[in-house]
């Protein structure tokens, strides 16, 4: 099993920014602004910078800009409360080969100890991912934080393995298919 251990500090900060881009996402009111400053200096020892992949398509870079957008939020919220701690995120963007090529990258990243903090990857993944000890059980930080509480029971059964939540749910999508009937 792969060492996965985080800091408290880090942890905290990747339940906040991961809560505040799910209550924005359940409340429709997310907003990406084009300035992307961290309102820190990178290396500071107040800034907590968290690495991010996401598999996206040209079309699709809202993925990455979501979580950019969560931290900039999160950076004005501690700003207001007078804190110093600051958010970073040091984001990438892979649309170069398929999802089983990506999923194969950040396997090799966990092993090397290069993984990132936040990884966008499909429901799918939860079971082999947690079985092979390469994502961390969220429940504790899921039950501490009361966005989570309006998430339908059926949004976190697809995330959960052996009874841990091991993401959190993005979205759900309707299926949807159109048929051209001709006579």
């Amino acid at each position: 099993m792969v060492d996965m251990t985080f800091s408290l500090r880090k942890f905290i900060v990747l339940a906040s920014i991961l809560s505040v881009l799910l209550f924005t996402a359940l409340t429709g009111c997310s907003t990406v602004k084009k300035d992307n400053s961290s309102g820190s200096a990178s290396g500071d020892k107040n800034t907590v910078t968290l690495k991010v992949w996401v598999f996206a398509n040209p079309t699709e870079t809202y993925r990455l800009k979501n979580i950019e957008a969560a931290a900039e939020k999160l950076n004005e919220k501690f700003k207001e409360e007078g804190k110093k701690t600051r958010i970073k995120i040091d984001g990438k963007i892979d649309n170069g080969g398929d999802w089983n090529n990506y999923r194969q990258k950040f396997i090799l990243a966990v092993e090397s100890k290069k993984a990132p903090d936040i990884i966008l990857s499909g429901h799918e993944d939860i079971a082999p991912w947690s079985s092979s000890g390469y994502i961390v059980p969220l429940d504790t930080y899921i039950d501490k934080y009361s966005q989570f509480d309006n998430v339908y029971d059926t949004l976190w059964n697809s995330v959960t393995y052996k009874g841990k939540n091991g993401a959190f749910p993005k979205t759900w999508k309707p299926a949807r298919f159109s048929i051209k009937k001709t006579s």
